[in-house]
């Protein structure tokens, strides 16, 4: 019946018909085999440029973790170098025990040694590592030669660990002779560490 239809048109109608025909095919055949790969094709740019994009976004990351993994470790290694600059509460004691010793053998005789009552401390609340450093300080007062106070000073100060001295006051005795009552006040920074969950 169609067909019959057909027959009964002119020539560029039937010409109109069977191009009509093609182009539905055509596309009709694109739609079945052709768009479901453009679309995959589409589909797999997308995901190459995510890929690309999260790849950089890694690089930059990575970058950054090291970037503050070298700062943690020069961190760590100034807060090592400053701890082992401070005393053991128990080094401190044999410190201040020891004062009298190196006073003599610097040349001067110890008059008196006298604890302050200052102490500071401080805690490091944020870390899991608990820091105590607590500053003991004392009164050195000896009799020398200015070159014997001098050299302990000089005694003091050498070593790992960090002795400061706060002051220093030089008086002439009451007695009258020649050498010179020296009192230093030194300051010792003590450190209890505590490790608390690691």
């Amino acid at each position: 019946m169609l067909i019959d239809n057909l027959t009964k048109f002119n020539r560029s109608s039937r010409r109109a018909v069977f191009g009509a025909l093609v182009v539905i095919g055509a596309i009709a055949i694109y739609n079945w085999t052709v768009a479901p790969y453009t679309a995959c094709l589409l589909a797999a740019q997308r995901y190459e440029l995510a890929v690309d994009r999260l790849a950089e976004e890694n690089k930059l990351i990575s970058s950054g973790i090291e970037v503050r993994k070298r700062k943690l470790q020069e961190l760590r290694e100034q807060s090592t170098q400053l701890q082992n600059m401070l005393l053991a509460p128990d080094k401190a004691r044999e410190f201040f025990s020891d004062l009298p010793t190196i006073a003599e053998q610097a040349g001067c005789i110890v008059n008196s040694l006298n604890f302050t009552d200052r102490e500071r401390s401080g805690k490091d609340e944020q870390s899991d590592i608990t820091t105590d450093v607590v500053a003991k300080s004392l009164v050195l007062s000896v009799v020398g030669a200015y070159d014997n106070i001098i050299k302990l000073i000089e005694k003091l100060q050498t070593g790992t660990q960090s002795v400061w001295i706060d002051s220093l006051n030089m008086r002439t005795p009451d007695d009258g002779s020649d050498s010179p009552v020296c009192e230093i006040t030194i300051t010792v920074y003590t450190i209890q560490k505590k490790e608390t969950g690691l």
